[in-house]
């Protein structure tokens, strides 16, 4: 429901301009009463609620081809457009020491090759989410 509360001011300033959007206010709140719509307003979500974690990306495709490493990951099953995709890399397969790539939305990387062995591993999350499991490959 609409109210004019926030015009006060604007009833000092201009009480027929006031007059009319009050008309407004009850003639759309009128119109939603008739509509069904709840004349209260709805309870926020709150922002600590997270989402679930969207699946893991099916796949990850690492591809060496000097001086550049072509990451290539297939999507998680069922996961929105709005998922976001990350990608890891460690010398060590524990992946005690990472680097972090953000793809966005995207689902492709081209990095610089590391000199030591590289360990890859990807997940994804939406916004308010944690992340999924991941899908790694050496």
């Amino acid at each position: 429901m609409l109210t004019p509360s926030q015009l006060a001011d604007l009833k000092r300033k201009d009480p027929e301009l006031f007059e009319l959007l009050r008309s407004v206010v009850g003639a759309v709140n009128t119109f939603g009463v008739q509509m069904g719509v709840d004349p209260k307003p709805a309870n926020q979500v709150d922002v600590a609620i997270a989402l679930p974690a969207p699946r893991a990306p099916k796949s990850i495709t690492v591809l060496v081809a000097s001086p550049v490493v072509f990451v290539t990951l297939e999507p998680s099953p069922d996961a929105t457009a709005s998922a976001f995709y990350f990608v890891e890399r460690s010398a060590s397969a524990q992946f005690t020491a990472i680097t972090r790539y953000a793809l966005g939305h995207g689902l492709h990387l081209a990095a610089p090759e590391d000199v030591a062995p590289s360990f890859w591993r990807c997940f994804a999350k939406y916004q308010m989410s944690g992340p999924s499991p991941f899908t790694g490959t050496s």
